[in-house]
């Protein structure tokens, strides 16, 4: 009985407590501090957000609709949490991942305070110490279609410690089909990887800093294992490859090469259109110094030429990046188009290169920039799938897109999530209130024919829930290798 009453008794205290805070929230809730957080963000995505006029011409959203909805949300709310719900849909009806508001959170902190404010990385930390600081964890890759419940289905045993991606074999009606699993396409998910090239980056000599050193050599430590995978796969009789990418949710450049490797083909990298803005501005006017100290060295050699067209292409673009005045789409009134009309790709100014041309450039990543990385084309040259499903996002629609549009490959599963292509240096955030943070991807990839990614990835051979449907992918490969 005692330990009812004292049950009561808490209860009692809490629903108090809450009808205290609840009753203080709405004395105190003011729309007019949300309503000049909408403002702000409005007269920023007018002027960074490289999807709006895609979204306003598709019907995805009616932005004068959208404002007027979202205002009187603000206003008909009761507290700041409502308000905050109405600028959260307001984002989100965009249907963009990368568009999206970073609330606070303790643990989210704490976890950036351990990173950034501790010890500073430097020459003398350990790998353990700097991979901490600098965010990559250890995360086991795994299959994400489920081969090894397959009968006939051989794992390859890993390439070296820390391997990244599994592998295997599996006998299919007389073919053998090889299977690779690319779970991510970033970095940080790599850490054996991090804490090994750590070492070799600390005793080079370069004006870069470690992050970045860091980042180039887990990147080309990826694609030497990729390569490595390959060779085990071809030693392996193989006539037919599958790579999948079911729920990889996308990750950095090195994506494009990747690509590359796993075809004879020349591909081209997507088209990209960026927005016009001051800070692209600036990008392509330090850009335009590199191609012309390059212009100097190149002088009497094959690449010559090339270099010459790039430096006309980028100042044709500079001519064209003063930024438009937006500010009346919100009240559906026509504006100038927000992107760069100039065909531009995500490699740079070609969409593909000869890398043996490039041999002997200071920079060769100015002219294309997957040349910054250390890979072999066409390590695969066979008969290629690509599994893919909704969770399949951003650099990963990058690479499933590339080689269907280049005609390299199959695509088993279904539509990809749509995610686009996310942010160019990082992007254009802005800082709200309250502590809050807008995320804002400022560029578009376009596909050969001239689709947004943002319309996401149509498979050739539907397979739903693919990760959920083992029997459904094996069905698709079946036919997939009758073609």
């Amino acid at each position: 009985m005692r330990k009812l009453r004292l049950l009561v008794v808490i209860l009692g205290i809490a629903l108090v407590t809450w009808l205290g805070l609840e009753i203080h929230a709405r004395i105190t809730y003011e729309p007019e501090p949300w309503l000049e957080d909408l403002d702000r963000i409005e007269a920023h995505l007018a002027q960074t957000y490289a999807n709006l006029d895609w979204a306003n011409r598709t019907g995805r959203v009616r932005p004068a609709v959208l404002d007027a909805e979202t205002r009187d949300a603000i206003r008909d709310a009761s507290t700041d949490a409502e308000a905050g719900r109405a600028l959260q849909a307001f984002i989100a009806a965009f249907g963009d991942p990368h568009l999206r508001i970073e609330t606070p959170s303790v643990m989210r902190d704490l976890e950036r305070w351990w990173r950034r404010e501790g010890d500073e990385v430097a020459v003398s930390s350990t790998p353990s110490v700097a991979c901490d600081r600098l965010g990559y964890e250890d995360d086991a890759p795994g299959f994400g279609v489920d081969f090894e419940s397959v009968d006939g289905f051989h794992a390859l045993a890993d390439a070296g410690p820390g391997d990244p991606f599994p592998a295997g074999v599996l006998e299919v009606d007389g073919h053998r089909v090889g299977v690779l699993r690319i779970e991510s396409f970033g970095v940080h998910p790599y850490r054996p990887l991090a804490e090994d090239a750590w070492r070799s980056v600390v005793s080079e000599e370069s004006a870069s800093s470690l992050e970045s050193r860091l980042f180039q050599a887990v990147c080309d430590s990826l694609l030497a294992r990729l390569q490595r995978r390959l060779e085990q796969l071809e030693d392996a009789k193989i006539d037919a490859l599958v790579v999948d990418i079911s729920g990889n949710g996308g990750g950095t450049d090195w994506v494009d090469p990747a690509a590359r490797m796993l075809t004879g083909s020349s591909l081209s990298s997507p088209r990209i259109a960026e927005i016009r803005h001051t800070e692209t501005k600036e990008r392509f006017e330090r850009w335009r110094v590199k191609l012309l100290a390059e212009a100097e060295a190149a002088k009497g050699t094959s690449r010559e030429a090339r270099v010459a067209r790039a430096i006309q292409r980028v100042s044709q673009c500079l001519g064209k990046l003063e930024p438009p005045d937006r500010a009346p789409i919100w009240s559906g009134a026509a504006v100038e188009d927000l992107l760069l009309g100039e065909e531009l790709y995500t490699s740079g100014v070609f969409p593909s290169v000869p890398l043996e041309e490039l041999e002997g450039a200071a920079d060769p990543s100015i002219l294309f920039g997957p040349a910054r990385f250390d890979y072999r084309p066409g390590c695969w040259t066979g008969p290629l799938a690509v599994l893919i499903d909704s969770a399949t996002a951003s650099a990963s629609e990058h690479f499933a897109a590339m080689l269907r549009d280049g005609e390299a490959a199959t695509l088993i599963g279904e539509r990809t999530m749509g995610a686009g292509c996310g942010y160019i240096d990082g992007g254009h955030p802005l800082d709200l209130e309250r502590g809050w943070t807008l995320h804002v991807p400022n560029g578009t990839r376009q596909r050969r024919d001239g689709r947004y990614e943002l319309e996401g990835i149509e498979p050739d051979l539907k397979v739903t829930a693919p990760r959920r449907d083992i029997a459904g992918v094996m069905k698709a490969i079946r036919q997939w290798l009758k073609r």
